[in-house]
């Protein structure tokens, strides 16, 4: 028969070092809670030292016991004696830190032990699909892999060093980002990049461009910045995004592209892009119906296959769903964002995701998008450490062709940094953005108009 993970011992250090000196009270409270202790008399006694402590009482042989008798315990953790037992087995309180560690590291194992359980339980009698089974196995390990570990306060003094050696790392990149490089160099000179465990959210009303600024900023990472990517693509098939892409390397027309007309120059340019797209590390995985468990699980595998990735991307939130189901969807909408924001984190990667608007920018005077009109949820706004808009006055729906023309990159919340608005101008033939200062976009639209009369 296989031992259950436990530290009794270290549980009887622990309470006779508070027993033995009320000062390291606090400490335990903050590394252990009772329900991470093993033995149940143990578990009942620290709850009594829990409710004493809340209510700013002295801790020590006498009271503790006398609390445990008013709740019809005493006897039950073996009297009297056996605290006293533990006081005197106890020579000093200098690791408690250390024992109190331990304990939750067991409670740890044996958590994991009951989930392995369940999930077995489920294999054998379960009539779901594997698929299900698998997805359900997942959220119980994510469960107790992101159960809150103790991270103690820092004293300023024992950090300062290490943040001022940062600023001096900072100092010697003369301007360089330090973060990914997004290709827009007005945005760059405010975000400095896209930086690790950032939560981006790029946000417009449909037919805006989202999809396409996104692919933008992917194109730029995969070719220039020679970081791998993964895309989570909940809307669009992989087939489609690549279209685009290589709309986008080739500046050939995406409608000559998609209707088969394109000329052999134009071939010449496709199988040019093509190329350079076998080259680089950039996953698709158009699953529908994702979790943030499943893009958590999903990007594990890729860094373990191919180091870190440079971006992860997700189009779009609201396609999502949760890994705690919910009739409200404003909440479920919330625990996606906050989800999501834990992986950026977690996997030290900063991560762009779409986000579908409210109609609410339709009933203004003016159509620019504010942080309110995130759709379902206020907690997207909180969450993220960049929320950015993405403003065309000409898309179509609004009286404009959508083909193209000025376009504006709104960025109304920046955690670290400035907010503002990015001009940008819109190349619909090839679904595009560029810089509004950069001269080759006059060149670049020439082009496609002469392909497209050709």
């Amino acid at each position: 028969m296989s031992v259950v993970p436990s530290a009794v011992e270290a549980e009887r250090a622990v309470i006779g070092a508070i027993l033995l000196d009320n000062q390291v009270v606090n400490t335990a409270l903050d590394l252990v809670s009772a329900a991470e202790f093993y033995r149940d008399s143990h578990r009942i006694i620290y709850q009594s030292i829990q409710e004493l402590s809340a209510d700013n009482r002295a801790i020590e042989l006498v009271t503790l016991a006398d609390h445990l008798k008013a709740r019809g315990e005493l006897d039950r953790i073996g009297g009297l004696s056996a605290l006293g037992e533990m006081a005197r087995e106890t020579a000093s309180a200098a690791n408690i830190e250390a024992h109190c560690k331990l304990i939750r590291e067991k409670a740890q194992l044996r958590r994991l032990l009951d989930a392995a359980e369940r999930i077995k339980q489920n294999v054998a009698s379960s009539s779901q699909p594997t698929e299900e089974i698998l997805e359900e196995a997942e959220r119980e390990i994510f469960q107790v892999a992101t159960q809150k570990n103790f991270k103690e306060p820092v004293l300023v003094k024992d950090i300062i060093t290490g943040v001022f050696d940062k600023i001096q790392e900072l100092s010697e990149l003369k301007g360089r980002l330090t973060g990914v490089g997004s290709g827009y160099p007005d945005l760059d000179d405010k975000t400095a990049g896209f930086q690790k465990s950032d939560l981006i959210i790029l946000a417009g009303r449909p037919s805006m461009g989202k999809s396409a600024l996104a692919l933008n900023f992917i194109e730029n990472v995969i070719l220039n910045e020679k970081l791998p990517v993964v895309l989570f693509s909940l809307e669009m098939s992989a087939q489609s995004v690549v279209m685009r892409l290589l709309s986008s390397i080739s500046k050939v027309s995406f409608e000559r592209i998609r209707k088969g007309k394109v000329s052999l120059q134009e071939q010449a340019d496709l199988a040019k892009a093509a190329n350079r797209l076998s080259r680089v590390k950039f996953f698709i995985d158009d699953s529908s119906n994702l979790t943030p468990l499943e893009v958590r699980s999903r990007c594990r595998r890729l860094i373990s296959q191919t180091g870190p990735l440079g971006l992860v991307a997700v189009d779009y939130l609201q396609m999502m769903t949760s890994n705690k189901r919910s009739d409200n969807r404003v909440q479920e909408v919330s625990e996606i964002s906050r989800a999501l924001k834990s992986v950026a984190r977690e996997l030290d990667v900063p991560m762009l995701v779409l986000s579908q608007l409210s109609r609410a920018p339709e009933h203004r005077k003016d159509f620019r998008p504010q942080l309110s009109d995130l759709r379902d949820s206020g907690a997207i706004e909180q969450d993220a450490d960049i929320v950015a808009f993405i403003h065309r006055e000409d898309y179509a729906g609004r009286g404009g062709s959508g083909a193209g023309g000025e376009a504006e990159l709104l960025i109304r919340k920046h955690r670290n940094g400035e907010t503002g608005m990015i001009p940008l101008v819109f190349i619909g033939e090839l679904m595009r953005f560029e810089s509004a200062a950069r001269d080759e976009y006059a060149a670049e639209e020439t082009k496609v108009y002469d392909a497209a009369e050709e």
